[in-house]
């Protein structure tokens, strides 16, 4: 598991990526003792901080197409909307949670699993 973070430059102390996991490079930041679980997918530009547990099935994107229902039109090519996603120390997110674009995860909080964080989470 720390091969596969060294491999993807993520040479923090500690940092654990599991089999399956796919950490797009870019402007993604994992802080040290932090793991990544089976099969979790983080793209875009996210901020996990030091010591979060990232369970299996985890999705964090900090992007989106836009859906615009006046016209029930949607593309893969549509517009696209961008929001930083942060992690703060010391969280767990457990298995299936996905994370939205723009929306902070506080500080030692922990997210129940299956959950849609679609607003900023308060710290513990």
């Amino acid at each position: 598991d720390e091969t596969r973070a060294q491999i993807l430059g993520f040479t923090n102390e500690n940092v654990r990526i599991a089999p399956g996991a796919i950490v797009r490079i870019g402007d993604n930041q994992l802080g040290p003792r932090s793991y990544v679980g089976l099969y979790s997918y983080i793209n875009g530009d996210v901020v996990i901080g030091e010591d979060v547990a990232i369970g299996p099935h985890v999705s964090i994107v900090a992007g989106n197409h836009v859906f615009d229902p006046m016209t029930n039109c949607f593309s893969g090519r549509s517009c696209w909307e961008e929001g930083s996603v942060v992690i703060q120390r010391g969280v767990w997110l457990t298995s299936g949670v996905v994370i939205t674009p723009g929306t902070t995860v506080g500080e030692c909080a922990l997210v129940c699993a299956n959950s849609v964080v679609t607003s900023d989470v308060l710290p513990y």
